[in-house]
């Protein structure tokens, strides 16, 4: 009797044991699969702040070529009034010579 009771006893520590590393495994197992995730959401997030630098970037070179476009606008309308203004010299010189040979 003892010795079964022994038995007996032995066998429920080893099925003891093989529940607890059954549910080490399982924890180990959740571990690794949170870690997984984390990584993904890591992965993720940087993917997110990879694409949100990106659109940043291009909206200042749209910036950038949009404030270039208005400067080279602007020397155009420069030009052209500096261009509009030697029309009105040349103009009044003519002019002013006419009225000397008058």
């Amino acid at each position: 009797m003892l010795a079964e009771a022994g038995e007996s006893r032995l066998g429920a520590e080893a099925g003891r044991s093989r529940l607890l590393a059954e549910a080490g495994e399982s924890r180990l197992g959740a571990e690794a699969g949170g870690s997984r995730l984390l990584a993904e959401a890591g992965e993720y997030m940087l993917g997110a702040e990879a694409g949100r630098s990106r659109l940043l970037a291009e909206a200042d070179e749209f910036r950038l070529s949009e404030e270039a476009g208005e400067t080279r606008l602007g020397a155009e309308a420069g030009e052209t009034s500096l261009l509009a203004e030697a029309g009105e010299t040349r103009l009044g010189a003519e002019a002013g010579g006419s009225r000397l040979l008058a």
